[in-house]
This record gives structure tokens, sequence and C-alpha cells, in this order.
């Protein structure tokens, strides 16, 4: 170029106040200013009027949309004036603004124009920067140094101006709020039994039933019946229990009672051992209990079978009609022969094979 472009200076304060740029806010900007010809043009410097629309499509970034015209004159005829010299350009820039919030905003400058001037046409790129500041959100001044280069004719030319715009419109863009922080929900005590859930290796307990440290109920005597189920308490380690925490037996109980050869009459003298066997099934009131008939092995098996059969029935007789045990609660059962307690062979052994014997066919608690 064939002299230096004109120093643009800004005499502007600014404030620590934010300015509110709101996105798509549009501002009309009347400016003025000076042109600087490439040299090769042989044209004069002169000035520039004009006017721009500016739309903000973010913080950051605005579309302009601008208009002016130069009136000039070859160089070295000064007071000529031929309206084939005017320059008049029209375009769409594209701006940048580094810091959107601020009252006073920087910004760089990147666009296109079309020329017109002595009944021809060019195309030009422009390259720049400006600065605005603003006095109020809707009043601002700015000035820009603009360079285009006619990529028709290889030239370029200069551009400082100075504009005041008024702002309308738009919305401020609000700040994306930061996400929630996660709430992690305390631990529940969802049985309440003073174990938190986490903790809890027996949940859903009984409200108001003791537990450990995991949540499970006590089982104090560790007969692996929970305390709160245990009938009883303080059971000796290794007994067996049932489901009540009660230990149980299951045992027979053999009757001193013998009978004459081919006989089931019992005698009297045997009344104490079948009383002491009513007293029993009195106490434990859910026993049930088999009475077993035996014989000697004298007679034929089938004679014998009878025979025990009428023994077990004798003896489950009086324990209804004498005691008043229920009848459903004895089962009679007569062996013959079959289980012999001594051997057949003497009158003594042949003796002790000729008895009754209840078994209790069920536990029961003690």
């Amino acid at each position: 170029m064939k002299r230096a472009m004109l120093p643009l200076s800004l005499m502007l304060l600014a404030s620590p106040a934010l300015a509110d740029s709101k996105v798509g806010q549009i501002s009309i900007n009347p400016f003025a200013g000076y042109t600087v010809p490439d040299s090769k043009r042989e044209l004069n410097d002169a000035p520039t009027y004009g006017i721009s629309g500016e739309y903000r499509t973010s913080p950051n970034w605005a579309t302009s949309l601008f208009y002016h015209e130069t009136g000039t004159e070859p160089e070295g005829v000064p007071g000529y004036s031929d309206s084939a010299y005017d320059f008049k350009k029209y375009g769409l820039n594209v701006l940048y603004y580094f810091m959107p919030e601020a009252k006073l905003q920087p910004y760089a400058v990147l666009g296109a124009a079309n020329a017109e001037h002595e009944a021809d046409n060019e195309t030009n790129l422009n390259l720049g920067a400006g600065i605005r500041y603003y006095f109020t959100n809707n009043f601002s001044v700015n000035g820009e140094v603009i360079g285009s280069h006619s990529t028709d004719d290889d030239l370029d030319d200069g551009l400082a101006s100075i504009g005041v715009a008024y702002a309308f419109g738009g919305k401020k863009e609000e700040a994306k709020a930061a996400p929630a922080a996660a709430v992690v929900a305390a631990p529940t005590d969802s049985d309440g039994d003073g174990v938190l859930d986490p903790s809890d290796q027996c949940p859903g307990t009984p409200a108001g039933v003791p537990v450990d440290a995991v949540g499970c109920p006590l089982d104090s005597d560790k007969d692996g019946v929970t305390d709160n189920l245990d009938q009883c308490p303080g059971t000796p380690a290794g007994t067996a229990v049932d489901e009540t925490g009660c230990r149980f037996k299951k045992e027979s109980a053999e009757l001193k009672i013998q009978f004459p050869t081919n006989s089931a009459t019992i005698a009297e003298q045997y009344q104490p051992e079948i009383k002491k066997l009513a007293d029993f099934l009195v106490k434990y009131p859910a026993v049930a209990i088999n009475i077993e008939g035996h014989t000697d092995a004298q007679g034929s098996n089938e004679f014998n079978k009878k025979l025990s059969q009428q023994r077990a029935e004798s003896v489950k007789g009086q324990l209804v009609t004498r005691y008043g045990i229920s009848a459903n609660r004895i089962n009679p059962i007569g062996y013959g022969e079959e289980k012999p307690l001594a051997s057949n062979d003497t009158a003594n052994g042949r003796q002790q094979n000729r008895r009754v014997v209840a078994v209790i066919s069920s536990s029961y608690k003690e």
C-alpha cells in the first residue's frame, strides 16, 4: 500500500459491571470512517459512511450485514469529483467476541463483500479486528480496522471506522445448571431390629425379637431354635430338640406282665405296672403307644400269633376301662413267637417270652 493506514484510537473506560450480551440480539450500527485504497488504484484516501446490522447467534458469535460508500478521487487532482470513483460495498462479516459478558468486548472479523466502482464489480475478502464498549445493555460504540483483499485485481484496501449501535431483542443464554450431586440414600433398617439393611443377614425379623450383631434372632442355648420360639430355654448342648426347642425321647417301656401258658388274662398283681403306663400317657396326652404281645415257641405259629394279639388287647382294655386312656392312642399288635426275649429251650426262658411290651410310637417332651 502507498501509505500506512490511519491509527484507530478509542478512549474508553471499562467498567467491572458485565454487559448483557444476549443471544438473538439485533444491533443497528451506523458508522463513519476513512478508507485507504491500494496504491495501485492511484486514488486518494477518503471518508467512508455506512451502516450494518448485527445478529448475535451465541454469546461469542455474531453475523453482520453491512453497506458503505466511499467517495474518492484520483491522486494529484485535488477537488476533482466524479461518481465513477465512488466505491459502494456490501457484504457479510462474521464476528467473534472474546469477552461476551464484559462491557469492553474485543472481537475479530472475517467476511466477504462485493465492491462496485467505475462501473465494475470485484469480490473482496475481509479480515480485521474491533472493539465494542457498552454504555448500557442497549447502547454501545465500536471501532474497527478492516483489511479488504480484492480477489479479482489482487489489491488490498484498508478501512478504519467508528460507529454507534442500538441493540434490541434477544434472550440472554441461561447458564447451564451443574448436574445435581447424586444423593446417596442413608441405609435403612426395614425390620426395625436395630441392624441396618446392608448388614442384616436375617431381614424381616418380627418386631420385638432380640437379635445378634448381624440381625438374626438369638439362640441362647444353641439348640437350633431361636429364643422367640424356644419353649424350653437352657437346653443342654447337644440335646436333640423338636421345633419348639424341647428335648424329646423315643423309648420302650416294658410292662412286667407275665401270662400263664395259653392265657391272655392279666393277674391283679400287675395293675401297678399298668397304672404306671397310664400315668405316663396322662402326663403326655399327645403321645400314642403300641402294645406288643409276645408268646413262647410252644404251639403253632398261627395259634401263637392269635394269642399274642389277645394279650396286647387285654392290656389296652385295662388302660381304657380302668384308667380312662383314649382307645385311639393305643395300638395292640401281636407278634407271636417272632421276637423271643430269651431261649425257648428252658421253662424260665419261655416264661420271659410270654410278655407284653409298651412301645412309645411318637416322641414326647420331657
